[in-house]
């Protein structure tokens, strides 16, 4: 499927990864998954968005600001890799129309995870 979502790291992080060809309605259903995860969590959920399999955007890319993940009280930390300058312009564009401001754009995987993972251990010393 060119748009999945995996759930990681004991539920804390909801792993997306786009390939192309994906279109914005891939990504809005598994907004409907991502939903349910929010709801039963009993913490905050953060988002890694996988772009390194992709060049481009699908139509109708702004209805992304619907994503719980700019919305929901128990949604995180959102990072994105392997974003171009379009998808890091574009991402900033939806991120402040949906009033998010915890967008961070990191190189690699590995970069992301172990910032997420320090995000994670932090919440978890000040619970």
């Amino acid at each position: 499927m060119p748009a999945r979502m995996e759930i990681e790291e004991n539920g804390r992080v909801l792993h997306y990864i786009a390939t192309d060809p994906w279109t914005i309605d891939q990504m809005l259903d598994l907004v409907q998954q991502a939903n349910k995860v929010y709801e039963q969590s009993a913490f905050r959920v953060h988002s890694l968005i996988d772009m390194t399999r992709t060049r481009s955007l699908p139509q109708g890319i702004m209805r992304a600001r619907a994503n719980s993940s700019f919305s929901h009280p128990k949604a995180g930390q959102m990072v994105i890799i392997g974003a171009n300058m379009l998808v890091k312009t574009i991402s900033n564009v939806v991120a402040k129309l949906a009033s998010f401001d915890r967008i961070v754009f990191l190189d690699s995987e590995e970069k992301a995870w172990e910032y997420l993972r320090s995000v994670i251990e932090q919440e978890q010393l000040t619970q």
